[in-house]
């Protein structure tokens, strides 16, 4: 499945954005992510990795905007255990951006891991 590219703007009270990509491994989703300062947008952070594995994952889906603009591809969790620290979190919800060109990858991204996200959730039964 291929990585989708997104943008969050809402980090530390709109001073920050963080670029990246999500993509889906075989235990969870896997996020990759590079953050910089709105003002100037000099001061650049290392790539981060995180993994959110599908057990703390509650559902994905993917939210069209208005007419041909932006969407948003929006992770909703049961757990925040072993997450480390997400910069973008908002309470139990991550919401990425995703530009218009990239509406369609989202859709399909976000059918194809609820699709995984149904699959893990069954083999534990």
């Amino acid at each position: 499945m291929s990585k989708v590219p997104f943008i969050s703007e809402t980090v530390y009270w709109g001073l920050a954005k963080t670029s990246g990509f999500i993509g889906a491994g075989e235990d969870g989703l896997e996020i990759e992510y590079q953050m910089s300062d709105t003002l100037v947008q000099f001061f650049k952070t290392e790539v981060k990795d995180i993994e959110i594995p599908y057990e703390s994952i509650q559902s994905i889906h993917f939210k069209k905007g208005w007419w041909f603009f932006s969407g948003k591809l929006i992770i909703e969790l049961n757990s925040l255990k072993n997450l480390g620290r997400i910069p973008f979190l908002e309470e139990n919800e991550i919401v990425f951006k995703i530009r218009s060109k990239n509406r369609e990858l989202a859709r399909v991204f976000s059918v194809n891991s609820q699709l995984e996200l149904s699959t893990s959730q069954l083999n534990k039964i």
